[in-house]
């Protein structure tokens, strides 16, 4: 199970692992089935309170030659439904996270919001969102309200641990899906019992990248339909198609006032602290403040 966190590449990994012959996955990323009741992403026509365990095993189809199954649903991290119903299975799965640097977390989930799916006010700027993030004042959703407390990582996944037990809990780092996507399958590989050689000649491309949308509106009816139904995965024409009338690649990402940046990392450097002390290893040298 990728079980978090959003932003953090977990698009590429479960791209990457559905290619994988010997990993079975649902049609689509993101089943929400185990989402809390109440959360934004919730879905109301398949979910576990509704359908308990035996419509979760629908979920995934069976696959010949599988040795392992696969789900990723990032918001997971943060859902007491999906803590309890995978810490009590009997099959105990493996839950796996992927963490990014927090403050560059956070600005990536507000350039997909204002960009990609066009869900804030265009006259605000990516500062005055990070500062609202920073200093709790809400801007209209529960998911970007979230922003900060949620790349508090260690506070989420010290309940996991506590829950699962550490040798079923593992922590990718972005930078290593970013800079050593091999190296990075093969251990994932490793961890789940199947071929690790079937990376050594995979293109590893880019995915769920961020973009500038023409139309807000457009953009915000896609997803509408996404929430309504999520399970639902549109053939791949229309989606060239939506890009093709929606997304400008050319629109460069606007740039974030180093002085607030550092104001943000130096927010985190105490939970970094705790969230290494925690996993008993080393961050990445890019987490570091400054």
């Amino acid at each position: 199970m990728v079980a978090g966190a959003p932003r953090c590449g977990t698009t590429a990994l479960f791209r990457w692992a559905a290619a994988h012959p010997q990993i079975g996955t649902p049609r689509i990323k993101e089943t929400r089935y185990l989402n809390d009741p109440g959360h934004p992403l919730f879905n109301p026509r398949s979910n576990y309170p509704k359908h308990g365990l035996e419509g979760y095993n629908r979920i995934i189809p069976y696959r010949i030659g599988a040795r392992a199954y696969l789900e990723a649903t990032p918001d997971y991290m943060y859902q007491e439904t999906a803590l309890s119903v995978l810490a009590e299975l009997p099959t105990k799965p493996k839950i796996i996270f992927l963490l990014r640097e927090p403050a560059e977390r956070m600005l990536s989930l507000f350039k997909y919001a204002m960009n990609n799916v066009g869900s804030l006010d265009a006259r605000l700027s990516i500062q005055e969102c990070l500062l609202a993030a920073r200093d709790g004042r809400p801007l209209g959703d529960q998911i970007l309200n979230s922003a900060f407390q949620h790349s508090v990582y260690h506070t989420w996944l010290e309940k996991w641990i506590s829950r699962l037990g550490r040798s079923r809990v593992h922590v990718y780092f972005f930078d290593e899906l970013a800079n050593e996507p091999l190296k990075m399958m093969r251990d994932f590989c490793r961890r789940i019992g199947v071929d690790e050689e079937f990376y050594d000649t995979f293109h590893f491309r880019p995915e769920n990248q961020s973009y500038v949308v023409r139309s807000p509106v457009l953009a915000r009816a896609k997803f509408a339909l996404r929430k309504l139904r999520p399970a639902a995965r549109p053939a791949r024409s229309i989606i060239r198609a939506y890009h093709a009338i929606n997304a400008r690649r050319d629109a460069r990402a606007p740039a974030v006032d180093k002085a607030l940046n550092d104001q943000l990392r130096d927010r985190f450097a105490e939970h970094n602290r705790r969230l290494a002390q925690l996993l008993q290893r080393e961050l990445p040298s890019s987490w570091n403040a400054g």
